[in-house]
C-alpha cells in the first residue's frame, strides 16, 4: 500500500506541473520514495521528459534512481 501513495503523490506533483507549463523552476523532494524498482524507472523516464528546459533540482537518499535520470549529481555528506 506504501508504494501505491507513493506512486499517488508523484502522479500528483506531475499533474502540478502539467498544470502550470510555465513554471521555469522544477523541485522534486524524495520523489521515489515507497516505489519499486518497475515504479522508479517509469518515474524517472517522466522526470525526464518533465524537467525538459527547466531548472530541476532533486533531492534523493537514493542514488540508483538519480543514476537513471542521466544527469550531473552532486553528492552532499555531513562532516565529522
Amino acid at each position: 500500500i506504501f508504494s501505491a501513495l507513493a506512486a499517488l503523490l508523484f502522479v500528483t506533483a506531475l499533474l502540478r506541473a502539467l498544470l502550470c507549463p510555465q513554471a521555469q523552476t522544477l523541485l522534486l523532494d524524495e520523489p521515489f520514495t515507497g516505489m519499486d524498482a518497475e515504479l522508479v524507472a517509469q518515474a524517472a523516464k517522466a522526470i525526464v521528459r518533465l524537467a525538459a528546459g527547466r531548472d530541476t533540482l532533486l533531492v534523493t537518499h537514493d542514488a540508483a534512481a538519480a543514476a537513471l535520470l542521466g544527469w550531473p549529481v552532486v553528492q552532499l555528506q555531513a562532516m565529522a
